[in-house]
């Protein structure tokens, strides 16, 4: 099997070539090493697999890859990703998330190539504020305004002042509303790729992500994840600052998990799916960094503030359900071991 693992040398695609890269499996990686992930050092790379150092968005480059590969699969890893950054530098994302994927699409047609299937990983980000329930009702609060968030209403509530429910995303019944650039750019990947694989028989395989970590994370880009935030804080002693008044939550999942999910959409055989991929659980962010700081035996505290990031949500969870009878997905990470794990791996890197 021929594979071509656009963002290869990252976080995710390095952990998945080691799981992955088999004799009879032939790979190519297609990455720009951005300083940002790789701190200007080229990654180790599997014996066998060849890098290619381009960029999704030129073409020149894809030409580089596609002129002597015809990959019987796309795993679609490359993107720009950070909320906050997709608002004030929202054309990095657009062009390497949308005008990207484009040129994949436009670039397999010039090469007369056409794979039997590409797998993306999307993200839970497409859904925004997601779906929950007023009055019996389901209902999609749209994006929190500046003055509800400078007013400290973080929560959607009902009338008598009582939280509304917030249902966990599934991608066959919640709606998405992307509440930032960088959301919008991931949903536009769906739609591109919806498009070509249903107009040229490409099975497609999309996978919506939740927060994930693990070791092989940077360490020093502040937009990779807010547990790098917490374990750099933590591990220095210092106080870690709870955005929102604290209860916001979201779905931690590791990137061994993230990885055996893209290893079974690669053994599935089914022309298209759609499907979540996280824990299953929905944890508050000060849990996470109370566990953390636990582990770390940190003498750090928590600080509860009411700064928030525009564009962000306040929570976030994965219904697994799709994933494990669709894929027969099922977390094998849990947060403690997860934690533990990441937390040894940070000491011994930072």
């Amino acid at each position: 099997m021929k594979i071509l693992i656009t963002g290869g040398a990252g976080f995710i695609g390095t952990k998945l070539i080691d799981k992955i890269n088999e004799k009879d499996m032939e790979i190519v990686i297609l990455d720009n090493l951005l300083d940002t992930v790789h701190n200007g050092q080229i990654p180790e790379i599997a014996k066998g697999v060849k890098l290619v150092k381009g960029d999704v968005a030129n073409g020149a480059d894809w030409d580089v890859v596609l002129k002597d590969f015809t990959p019987d699969v796309i795993i679609h890893l490359a993107a720009e990703t950070g909320t906050g950054t997709s608002l004030s530098q929202p054309t990095i994302h657009t062009n390497t998330n949308v005008n990207g994927t484009a040129m994949l699409i436009e670039k397999l047609q010039q090469h007369k190539i056409v794979p039997k299937k590409i797998i993306l990983t999307s993200s839970r980000a497409v859904y925004g504020e997601g779906a929950y329930t007023q009055d019996s009702e389901i209902i999609y609060p749209r994006s929190r305004t500046k003055k509800d968030l400078e007013s400290e209403k973080f929560d959607f509530n009902n009338s008598d002042g009582s939280k509304l429910e917030f249902h966990g995303h599934q991608a066959s019944s919640t709606v998405p509303y992307p509440t930032n650039v960088y959301a919008a750019t991931k949903l536009a990947q769906e739609h591109l790729l919806e498009s070509y694989c249903s107009s040229f028989g490409v099975s497609l395989a999309i996978l919506r992500l939740q927060n994930v970590y693990g070791e092989g994370q940077s360490l020093t880009n502040p937009y990779t994840g807010i547990l790098v935030q917490f374990v750099r804080a933590a591990l220095s002693d210092q106080t870690i600052n709870i955005y929102e008044n604290g209860g916001i939550t979201r779905d931690f999942v590791h990137v061994d998990d993230v990885c055996q999910s893209i290893e079974r959409a690669l053994s599935n055989d089914q022309d298209y799916l759609k499907v979540d991929i996280g824990t299953g659980l929905e944890m508050k962010i000060e849990d996470v960094a109370q566990l953390m700081i636990k582990i770390t035996s940190s003498n750090s505290s928590l600080d509860f503030v009411p700064l928030y990031r525009a564009g962000d949500v306040r929570h976030a969870f994965a219904n697994i359900s799709e994933a494990n009878s669709i894929l027969g997905y099922s977390p094998q990470v849990t947060i403690e071991a997860g934690l533990t794990s990441f937390i040894k791996w940070s000491r011994e890197t930072i």
